[in-house]
């Protein structure tokens, strides 16, 4: 099967692409675009450092990335290689691009406290970029950068090429992930990203948002509520602190908010005591007119959050995301799609998926004739049974990918094999390149449901054999 044949396979349920609404002649025309323009084959598995897999993405990634064939690693210490190695390293990629320590995102902590920074940041709506000015390169010149209070004034232009840093950073790894998301999109890998409707929106057809967000300063109260739908869509606790005072006709001084720009991020800063610690950084577009947000300069001041949120605070991310993509291929081809159409086939944001026990019956086989109908059937009841945490964890120990592909089972054609040379005693275990999940003989279905549980817990690291 030629390679753009195969990939749309794959992508979008293998045998029957028409029950997911796809024009498979236009899918076609759109990826023939993309094999013109890639460049040959580059025969190599590169090993990786699981210690050290983003450092290793930010030095090598991109020679593999702009190459036509489909990336193939294998883990230092760690045996085996194949789809299986792949999958995983696509989706331990996605979390690390996640985390809250890139800083990349707005990180809602409304929504999740405590955390660490090296947890991946969960929004109700997906992520979605953390505020940057878009004037990095100047912000060596002149006064230090608004925001951000200087707790020690002898280390100031320290303080400010530290900043500066930091937000370049972001922007070398937002190239990176254009690279990375392009990238997947070829080799047709699994993995679970959940990036912001708007944002994926912004990337593919910026015309829309136009449409949709009033323009100009003088705006009235129906465009407000317009703007702060949008902004409550990406920073949900900051949209619904302006709809709070927009709602309030009796605002005091302990109702207002200030008159900042909240970018939804920390920046480093180093106190008095020699520690480094994270704060929020916010961009202060206080004067003596304007300090707090009251009912009078409401308007102004979400014309102002407009401008910032979907025009100049992402506009340098934006242009990096897509320069790291068009450096595999052209991001153009993929504005055949909608934002919702592109979540859902090349990021899979969609739901669970059907694990009702009538289709996980028709989908989940035995793997040859030595495995019995009743074992396999102690599996299926298992995984009826499961909630989406467990589901999660059951995919990825089984197959690498902890998201089910587009045409769920059916397309996944997991396989279940009883293992007669296994001890009783035995843990299951999976080849993940196969989508094959092997369990020890005449186990009853509470010593499965044990020892699944045992394995998920203790095998952070897929048995690949």
């Amino acid at each position: 099967m030629k390679r753009h044949e195969f990939f749309i396979g794959k992508t979008f349920g293998q045998l029957y692409p028409e029950r997911f609404g796809i024009d498979i002649n236009n899918a076609r025309k759109v990826l023939n675009l993309i094999r013109q323009v890639l460049p040959g084959p580059m025969q190599a598995t590169p090993s990786i450092s699981m210690d050290n897999l983003f450092g290793w993405v930010r030095q090598h990634f991109e020679k593999y990335a702009v190459t036509g064939s489909r990336l193939s690693v294998q883990f230092e210490g760690v045996g085996g290689i194949g789809d299986g190695v792949a999958r995983e390293f696509f989706s331990k990629l996605s979390l690390e691009f996640s985390q809250i320590c890139r800083k990349m995102w707005v990180h809602d902590v409304k929504y999740k406290k405590p955390y660490k920074q090296n947890d991946p940041i969960d929004n109700d709506n997906g992520l979605y970029p953390a505020l940057l000015d878009d004037q990095i390169d100047e912000k060596m010149d002149g006064e230090s950068k608004e925001g951000i209070e200087i707790v020690d004034e002898s280390n100031e232009v320290t303080k400010k090429e530290n900043l500066k840093n930091e937000e370049l950073n972001i922007l070398e790894n937002f190239q990176l992930l254009g690279q990375y998301v392009a990238k997947v999109i070829y080799d047709d890998r699994m993995i679970i990203l959940r990036l912001n409707r708007t944002f994926i929106d912004i990337l593919l057809h910026p015309e829309h948002l136009l449409r949709k967000l009033p323009q100009g300063i003088d705006l009235s109260e129906e465009d407000c509520l317009k703007i702060v739908d949008l902004i409550e869509s990406v920073y949900p606790s900051f949209g619904s602190n302006l709809r709070k005072i927009l709602n309030n006709n009796d605002l005091d001084e302990k109702d207002c908010i200030p008159y900042d720009i909240m970018t939804g991020r920390t920046t480093s800063v180093v106190g008095s005591d020699g520690k480094k610690r994270e704060q929020p950084y916010s961009i202060n577009h206080g004067n003596d007119s304007d300090e707090w947000v009251t009912r009078k300069n409401i308007a102004r001041y979400i014309a102002v959050c407009r401008d910032w949120f979907f025009n100049r605070g992402i506009t340098l991310q934006v242009k990096a995301f897509k320069e790291g993509f068009n450096r595999v291929f052209p991001i153009e081809v993929m504005r055949e799609y909608t934002a919702t159409e592109f979540a859902l086939y090349f990021l899979h944001q969609g739901g669970d998926g059907d694990w009702s026990i009538e289709t996980l019956r028709q989908y989940v086989q035995p793997y040859d004739t030595n495995t019995n109908n009743e074992e396999v059937e102690k599996v299926i009841q298992i995984m009826a049974e499961y909630d989406t945490d467990n589901r999660k964890r059951f995919l990825r120990f089984a197959t690498g990918s902890s998201k089910l592909p587009i045409g769920g089972f059916e397309a996944l054609n997991l396989k279940v094999f009883r293992d007669s040379g296994l001890d009783e005693r035995a843990l299951p275990k999976a080849r993940t390149c196969f989508n094959r999940l092997i369990i020890p003989p005449n186990n009853s279905k509470e010593e499965l449901v044990r020892k699944l549980e045992f394995a998920f817990a203790n095998c952070p690291d897929i048995d690949r054999g």
